[in-house]
C-alpha cells in the first residue's frame, strides 16, 4: 500500500518537471532560432502607415531645439544674481563719479556698451540712487529692482505702476506703467523740501541801503548797528544794481568859450581804483591827467596809491620839459593821494597853484 502511493507520487511529481519535449505547447519543431549578427544598419526615419482609421497619423518636429534665455546685462544663458545694475548715459546726473573697469553691457541687439564709472546720483526731482554704473552708448535710465531690494527698499507692482517704500514704510519713488510694459520711475516730490539760503553779507548790504564796503566795515568794526553780526567781507563784492545806477547818462552842458589861453595853465588830475581785475603786471588804479587847453589826456597805471606822488611828480616835470612852459594849476578832488605834504612842497617849489574840487 504504501509502495503503490510512492508510485503515484513519483508519477506526479514527474509530470511537473521540464522536459526536452515541447510537444503540445504550440511549438514548431520545423522553425529555428534567429541568428544575432554584429552588423548595425541605419535607416532613415519615417512614419509607418497603418490601415486603422482610427489611429491618428503621427508628426515628428524638426524645428530648432529649445535654448534658454540669454541675459541682456551680462550676456549668459540663464538669470545670474547681481548682473542687473543701476546705469544711464548722462554724465550730468551724477553728483560723484569715480572710474572703474568693469567690462562692459550687452544690450538686446547684441551691441555691447562699456562701463566708464560709478557713481551717486543725488539731485533735485532725481531719485537718490547710489553704485549706479555710467556706460557709453545707453539710451535710457535703467533702475534695478534687485538692486533696490538690496538696499532695504521694498517694491510693489500692481496693474497701474509701481511704489518703492523705504524701511519706514515711506515712499520713495513711484512709477506708471506705459503701454511699452515697462515702468517709468521718478522720485517722490512730497518728500523734496527745497531750501532757499540767503547771505547775510548780501542782506545786511541791501538792508543798509547799498552802502559801500568800506563804511559796512566800519560799521561792523565799531558795532554802530544792533544785532548786526561778524560778516566776510572781500573785494570780490560785487552789486550789480549799483553798478547799473552808477552807469546812467546825464546831460552836461558845453562850454562855448575856454577859460584858458595856453596849455599847461590848467591840469585835472583824478585817480580811479582799485580795479577787480588787474592788469598783467598787477597793477589796479589808473592816473588820468587832462590839460583844459588842448585837451590831451594821459593815462598811467599804478599798483598802489603810494606810487601817485612819485608819478605825479615825474609827470609835471616832463610835461614842463617837453612844452618849455611852467605848470600855472592843478585841479583834484581831496583825496590824500593829491593833498599831501609831499606834493606841497613841489607845488611850492615849482609854483603850482593846487585847486581842490568837490567831486559828486
Amino acid at each position: 500500500m504504501l509502495n503503490s502511493r510512492t508510485d503515484n507520487l513519483d508519477s506526479i511529481l514527474s509530470s511537473g518537471q521540464h522536459g526536452s519535449s515541447k510537444y503540445g505547447l504550440g511549438f514548431d519543431t520545423l522553425t529555428r532560432s534567429v541568428k544575432i549578427t554584429p552588423e548595425v544598419k541605419f535607416v532613415p526615419a519615417s512614419v509607418e502607415e497603418t490601415t486603422d482609421p482610427s489611429c491618428k497619423k503621427l508628426s515628428i518636429y524638426t524645428g530648432a531645439k529649445f535654448s534658454r534665455w540669454v541675459c541682456y546685462y551680462c550676456g549668459r544663458r540663464g538669470h545670474i544674481r547681481g548682473c542687473s545694475r543701476h546705469m544711464t548715459g548722462n554724465r550730468s546726473f551724477f553728483t560723484e563719479l569715480e572710474e572703474c573697469a568693469s567690462g562692459h553691457v550687452t544690450f538686446g541687439d547684441g551691441a555691447k556698451g562699456k562701463i566708464i564709472a560709478k557713481g551717486n546720483i543725488d539731485k533735485s526731482n532725481l531719485p537718490c540712487l547710489n553704485e549706479v554704473r555710467y556706460v557709453d552708448g545707453v539710451k535710457a535710465n535703467l533702475i534695478s529692482v534687485s538692486q533696490l531690494c538690496d538696499q532695504g527698499y521694498s517694491v510693489n507692482f500692481n496693474n497701474n505702476g509701481s511704489v518703492v517704500t523705504d524701511k519706514n514704510n515711506q515712499v520713495f519713488m513711484s512709477g506708471k506703467r506705459k503701454a511699452d510694459n515697462c515702468n517709468h520711475w521718478s522720485s517722490n516730490g512730497s518728500n523734496i523740501c527745497h531750501l532757499t539760503k540767503v547771505d547775510q553779507t548780501w542782506l545786511w548790504y541791501r538792508k543798509l541801503g547799498h552802502i559801500s564796503l568800506r563804511s559796512l566795515n566800519k560799521v561792523i568794526r565799531n558795532e554802530a548797528v544792533v544785532g548786526i553780526p561778524s560778516l566776510d567781507i572781500n573785494d570780490k563784492f560785487f552789486c550789480g544794481d549799483c553798478q547799473v545806477g552808477k552807469q546812467t547818462k546825464t546831460s552836461h552842458r558845453k562850454l562855448k568859450e575856454c577859460y584858458t589861453i595856453r596849455v599847461l595853465e590848467l591840469l585835472h588830475l583824478n585817480l580811479m581804483g582799485p580795479m577787480q581785475t588787474e592788469s598783467l603786471r598787477g597793477k589796479k588804479y589808473v592816473l588820468v591827467v587832462v590839460d583844459d587847453y588842448s585837451k590831451f589826456t594821459r593815462v598811467r597805471f599804478l599798483k598802489g596809491k603810494s606810487d601817485t606822488v612819485k608819478l605825479c611828480i615825474s609827470l609835471c616835470l616832463n610835461l614842463q620839459r617837453e612844452k618849455g612852459q611852467k605848470i600855472i594849476r592843478i585841479r583834484s578832488d581831496y583825496g590824500k593821494e593829491f593833498d599831501n605834504e609831499d606834493l606841497n612842497n613841489f607845488y611850492q617849489t615849482e609854483g603850482i597853484h593846487h585847486e581842490n574840487l568837490q567831486l559828486p
